[in-house]
């Protein structure tokens, strides 16, 4: 056997990967290098899942908020929420319905006035009326054909009212 086949032969073996001191230091190095690397990696996955299920958590309690200020009838969604969060963190008592109690009551204006028996009657602030499809075709007819400023302001009035 030649020289080349020896050593070929040597580096092939289980006796030159798993003995000898040098090769037992360099695999107890790798080992220790490699624990502490994954000991790590493991730190910053904890982290990670930790300050994921916090923001998971904070993602859970704003929607439970939200259903419950539309359910209230709120007018601005995240004014309230913001109020709401902030009674939620001062006061322990209660749960997220009862807070909602407590600013309505000190904030009205944060809420829709409750309902009153004069809805069927116009008011100033009742809704315009509104112009009909036929109307709003004719105006556009006129408009196109005429091709003056005036018809086709009236066109564009009557399409915003609409």
């Amino acid at each position: 056997m030649t020289v080349k086949g020896e050593m070929g032969s040597k580096l092939k073996s289980k006796e030159f990967h798993s003995g000898g001191p040098v090769a037992a230091a360099v695999r107890e190095q790798g080992d220790d290098s490699r624990e502490r690397l994954l000991d790590a990696k493991v730190c910053e996955l904890e982290e990670a899942l930790s300050a994921s299920q916090t923001a998971i958590t904070k993602a859970e309690q704003a929607r439970e908020i939200d259903v419950a200020l539309l359910r209230a009838g709120v007018v601005d969604l995240e004014t309230a929420r913001l109020v709401i969060e902030q009674e939620l963190r001062s006061s322990a008592e209660g749960g997220i319905g009862q807070a909602i109690e407590r600013v309505r009551e000190r904030k009205r204006f944060l809420f829709m006035p409750a309902a009153t028996g004069l809805s069927s009657v116009a008011t100033a602030m009742s809704p315009a009326l509104r112009p009909s499809d036929s109307t709003l075709v004719e105006a556009a007819k006129r408009a196109s054909q005429a091709g003056d400023r005036g018809s086709l302001l009236d066109y564009l009035r009557l399409k915003r009212k609409g």
